[in-house]
């Protein structure tokens, strides 16, 4: 599965019953495209889309369902899927997570957790009507100081239809073949840390959490749950064990791999892998 960096999203927070929701949205509203042929990825969040016009082609492992204009679909989290379109798309996509849940179980957090154990995309037809005003409040300008107020009702409105309509299927069955929630997490965090752009850009743990959606802390607790070690531990083992696999190539000369793995210089890569192997790079690519 190709690997997936997030670009550069808005965010704001929102409050349905007693959750609270954290939203990441591009700012200028509607993205327009005519061709959009995305890998096939998976997130820890809830990816969203609204279409205005055109129709997009959701493809997971299970089906393919067309999505049209003026309908909302919400792709749960952990959820492999690939998007396609061919001719001209307006839509707006968001982000959803949860950022805190005041009661240990609640009904509008019982609807949102019911993303994490489904393989099925929802499909919300005909969005209400309260959506479609605040949208077009939104359309006549995207300035002024009731802007983020706007923004907020409008994905209140959006979210609160996906959970409705969450909440009301009752034959959303997990699929028996799909990994376990912290095995999904758990790839995810590592196609992050060894993809190219990562390495080259020495990926920190603020880095990690843009790409996940979370709070630099809510990063740092989810790493030490998964992997039993620090965001730091974790990153130098998969870096070193690139390294391992990179040595065993002949085409990579030493300083490339350290260039590859976003070494500053050749001596730090030197002092990072001889502390994590125990002995220099020269001397374990001369084992193998």
């Amino acid at each position: 599965m190709e690997g997936f960096r997030l670009e550069l999203y808005d965010c704001c927070e929102i409050s349905i019953g007693n959750t609270d929701f954290r939203i990441f949205f591009i700012s200028n509203m509607f993205s327009e495209s005519q061709e959009w042929n995305s890998p096939q990825h998976f997130h820890l969040f809830c990816e969203c889309h609204y279409l205005k016009e055109g129709e997009i082609l959701v493809e997971t492992d299970a089906q393919r369902i067309a999505i049209r204009a003026e309908c909302l679909c919400a792709l749960p989290a952990n959820l492999k899927h690939k998007i396609t379109a061919a001719g001209h798309v307006r839509r707006i996509s968001f982000y959803v997570t949860i950022s805190r849940n005041k009661e240990s179980e609640n009904d509008t957090f019982s609807a949102y957790s019911g993303l994490f154990k489904t393989q099925v995309p929802i499909v919300c037809e005909g969005v209400n009507e309260g959506f479609q005003y605040m949208l077009g409040l939104l359309q006549k300008g995207t300035a002024g100081f009731l802007f983020e107020t706007k923004i907020k009702h409008l994905f209140a409105l959006a979210l609160t239809e996906m959970l409705e309509k969450c909440n009301g299927e009752q034959d959303f069955q997990k699929s028996g073949n799909s990994m376990e929630y912290g095995e999904q997490t758990k790839l995810k965090i590592e196609d992050i840390l060894l993809n190219t752009f990562s390495m080259k850009q020495d990926l920190q743990l603020e880095d990690l959490a843009r790409h996940l959606c979370l709070s630099p802390r809510q990063t740092s607790r989810l790493v030490k749950n998964l992997f039993n070690r620090s965001f730091r531990d974790v990153k130098n083992e998969r870096y070193m064990e690139e390294a391992k696999r990179l040595m065993a190539d002949s085409a990579y000369s030493l300083r490339e791999i350290a260039e590859l793995l976003g070494y500053g210089s050749y001596n730090g890569f030197y002092k990072a892998f001889r502390l994590y192997a125990g002995i220099s790079p020269e001397e374990y690519r001369e084992s193998l």
